[in-house]
């Protein structure tokens, strides 16, 4: 990783631990040593979107403004 993407990581951590959002997933805690970084997030029970869309095969307009809409 080139040091712009190490700041750039850090940028992105510092404001996800101080984020508190419904519908962004909480970072709690980071845990870093020489070869990797440890990301400790809420639980997120549920299905993959694109689990979702295939099990479906379709979705109808109103369903899919709602999907939409969560995401946004």
């Amino acid at each position: 990783m080139s040091e712009q993407e190490k700041v750039r990581l850090q940028y992105e951590i510092d404001i996800l631990k101080n984020l508190n959002h419904p519908n962004i997933v909480r970072l709690y805690e980071v845990f870093q040593d020489r070869k990797q970084i440890l990301l400790v997030t809420e639980l997120c029970e549920g299905r993959e979107l694109f689990d979702e869309i295939i099990d479906r095969k379709t979705f109808t307009e109103a369903e899919a403004s709602i999907v939409v809409k969560q995401i946004l």
